[in-house]
């Protein structure tokens, strides 16, 4: 009910205004997934913000590198989660080997199941739209 009544709001304005991407934070909200903070959870991508608020856009994660990620998960773990969350770009905004380790496990994870092949593939679905909407290729 709090995160309706607050935290909702300008997602819901967002949303409303038609907005390209939305950001997920690290926060974790233990009322929708006890396991998982926002970025790498398939409750809030998918149940949430997918399901209940409607939403197609292209949803992408908060550095995977910050401390509320990286001092928990190990980054093929992080990466892991966000294909199974259905995210469409996970976000790693320092240079060093996370880029590269990242890259090799969403190369090995794609398409080794159904959900993933699944998310993958609306994934690129959606880079494409947005890239088509704001470069007209």
């Amino acid at each position: 009910e709090e995160l309706a009544a607050r935290d909702l709001i300008p997602f819901q304005a967002a949303l409303a205004a038609r907005v390209s991407a939305v950001m997920l934070s690290h926060i974790r909200y233990l009322g929708h997934d006890p396991v998982w903070p926002a970025s790498l959870s398939p409750r809030i991508t998918q149940t949430l913000l997918r399901q209940s608020l409607d939403y197609d856009g292209l949803v992408i994660t908060d550095d995977l590198d910050m401390g509320a990620v990286a001092r928990h998960y190990p980054i093929g773990v992080a990466v892991r989660q966000c294909l199974l969350a259905g995210v469409d770009i996970v976000l790693i905004c320092h240079a060093g080997p996370a880029i590269q380790t990242a890259f090799d496990e969403i190369l090995r994870l794609n398409g080794t199941s159904e959900d993933t092949a699944h998310n993958s593939a609306q994934s690129l679905r959606r880079i494409a739209a947005l890239k088509q909407a704001y470069l007209g290729r």
